[in-house]
């Protein structure tokens, strides 16, 4: 493996780094901070985050700061980079240039529990890394397939929406495992969450099982849900019912071509909710090299509050001593607010060409596009001074 040099993330290139992150800092708030280091300044790639032989984390997940290999290929792409140039089969020849949605939340989560490179990497598959969290002993973990909360199954391949009981009120009798064996016996009526010798999974814990799919009242900032082929970080709920979300994604470019990576997104209802709002704000303000070259993107509600799988579902950190204590009270508090908290005065390269063409990297191909000044794309202010 190729010796990958990191460094903690600055603010004088496309992007803005937090004050508030401290690597090893285990906190709720130092949680988001972290999540929003790569924002604006990583690209998306297949298998980014991974080790070439796709078989778990690479260094750089498993490092602190940003890697250089991240901010380069940033720096050296422009609107008309596409992700699908950049993927291979069978191995992931180009991990080291950028993130993809699991490699992105496994380097915030690295970044948040260990203060030193080397130990081993945060990154699992994407359906699944929220069970896995919970089942490291982080936090809590509320799934909708038909097998939820650890080992435990519900007769007729019912799933959980309750303590106990099934979907549309059905109630569970007998045949019912926990984690480490032990069984329930008997009828088991509402509100009884006790095994035999009280062995129900620790990572239960009184959670709600999602039916199908959860509302934004469901989600707190820090929270993780895994859908199917995706996983992103809940950074707050609006009014509005929406959710700002931070996560890698293959968004479009202005210019059409699927290139996107680390970002504020929004998920809700249409293109009128205000976590859209908030997202584009970020970004425009924040990450203007970024803003020139893709806009925020609202994700559909339904699809992206919806479990995928077994393991699919959603995590939230425990609040004390096993997870991430929330001293500065950013559990309770709406997205605008926690991404007002989070800011700081960004200091900016001034005119940081969004559309340069490369140096290096001759895969990337952009003959079929002519070299836009930034201050000419649509909807895009110039960047900062």
């Amino acid at each position: 493996m190729s010796h990958i040099k990191c460094r903690a993330a600055d603010s004088n290139l496309s992007g803005y780094a937090p004050d508030s992150f401290t690597p090893g800092k285990r906190t709720l708030g130092n949680f988001l901070a972290a999540a929003l280091q790569p924002v604006g300044q990583v690209l998306y790639v297949y298998g980014g985050g991974w080790n070439y032989e796709d078989s778990g984390g690479d260094e750089a997940s498993a490092s602190i700061g940003l890697a250089d290999t991240w901010r380069t290929f940033f720096e050296e792409q422009d609107a008309s980079y596409s992700y699908q140039d950049y993927r291979t089969e069978g191995s992931n020849r180009y991990h080291a240039l950028g993130l993809d949605c699991s490699g992105y939340v496994g380097w915030a989560v690295y970044n948040t529990m260990c203060d030193q490179g080397g130990r081993p990497s945060c990154v699992v598959r994407a359906s699944e890394m929220a069970y896995r969290y919970a089942e490291h002993g982080w936090g809590t973990f509320c799934g909708g397939g038909e097998i939820s909360c650890g080992d435990i199954s519900c007769r007729d391949g019912q799933t959980f929406c309750g303590d106990i009981s099934c979907r549309d009120g059905q109630t569970f009798y007998g045949d019912i495992s926990c984690r480490d064996g032990q069984t329930f016996y008997g009828d088991i009526s509402d509100g009884d969450t006790s095994c035999e010798d009280k062995k129900m999974p620790s990572f239960c814990e009184n959670r709600k099982m999602f039916p199908g799919n959860c509302e934004a009242a469901d989600f707190q900032p820090g929270d993780i849900f895994s859908m199917d082929g995706h996983v992103w970080i809940c950074m707050g709920a609006c009014r509005d019912k929406s959710l700002v979300i931070a996560h890698a994604t293959p968004s479009p470019s202005r210019l059409g071509c699927p290139g996107g990576g680390v970002q504020l997104s929004a998920v809700g209802a249409d293109d009128r909710c205000e976590a859209l709002r908030l997202a584009d704000d970020y970004m425009r303000t924040h990450c203007p090299a970024w803003y020139c070259r893709y806009k925020a993107v609202r994700r559909d509600i339904e699809r992206y509050t919806t479990p995928g799988g077994a393991h699919g579902g959603h995590f939230r950190w425990h609040s004390d001593a096993r997870g991430l204590p929330d001293p500065d009270g950013l559990a309770g508090l709406e997205a605008g607010e926690i991404l007002r908290r989070l800011r700081k005065p960004n200091r900016l390269n001034s005119q940081i060409s969004a559309l340069k063409a490369p140096a290096r990297f001759p895969k990337y191909s952009a003959d079929r596009f002519s070299f836009l000044s930034c201050h000419k794309l649509p909807g895009c202010t110039p960047p900062i001074s």
